[in-house]
């Protein structure tokens, strides 16, 4: 588990490229949203996304989870919207 330092340091960089996309115009969020999600990843080297990324097996464990707190809402007839993927 982090540390309560690096929990609060992963909070903070996302809070401030949170707020940079949030203050950007529509224009240069096109552009800015790649560039906050490299900013991101470099500022968090330790991100769970870059450790999941070459590891197939965390991947089908992530879903599995993802999809353990879904299915019981699974029917033909339904729809679902995912709101803010990534």
């Amino acid at each position: 588990m982090p540390s309560r330092e690096r929990i609060l340091h992963h909070y903070r960089v996302e809070w401030e490229l949170a707020d940079r996309l949030r203050l950007a115009s529509k224009d240069e969020r096109r552009v800015l949203y790649a560039a906050v999600y490299d900013e991101l990843f470099r500022r968090l080297p330790d991100h769970e996304l870059i450790e999941m990324k070459g590891d197939v097996a965390a991947q089908a464990a992530e879903t599995a989870l993802q999809f353990g707190m879904i299915k019981r809402f699974l029917r033909p007839e339904a729809r679902f919207l995912e709101v803010g993927a990534g």
